[in-house]
């Protein structure tokens, strides 16, 4: 079946024409040698993986508005000693202090002259 006229695509053949890959469909038994070959020196390779797994990354803002006001409140009365009831009792003598200055300021003093 060889004629010893087929040239590999690219070379110049016995002819001096360069073979170009369509000049195989004039030669079935080049092509059926391929396919022959291929098939029987081909590797099949198959990789299965054990466990297949991820790291899930969550991003976050390091410290939220609420808990930056909670722990700076938490720091003041751990480091001052003050507390909401604290605060309500500064506020309570500030009012009776004001409350008691201008009853005295407002009020009329009487004298007794004799």
């Amino acid at each position: 079946m060889y004629d010893g006229n087929v040239q590999l695509c690219g070379q110049e053949g016995p002819n001096g024409r360069i073979a170009e890959p369509e000049d195989l469909n004039n030669y079935p038994w080049v092509q059926e040698f391929l396919f022959q070959y291929a098939s029987d020196n081909i590797a099949v390779l198959k990789v299965f993986i054990k466990d297949p797994y991820y790291t899930n990354i969550k991003k976050d803002e390091q410290m939220s508005y609420i808990s930056f006001i909670g722990n700076a409140g938490g720091l003041v009365g751990l480091c001052m000693g003050l507390s909401f009831v604290s605060i309500f009792e500064m506020i309570y003598h500030c009012f009776n202090y004001c409350i008691k200055s201008l009853s005295t300021a407002v009020a009329p003093t009487y004298s007794i002259n004799q």
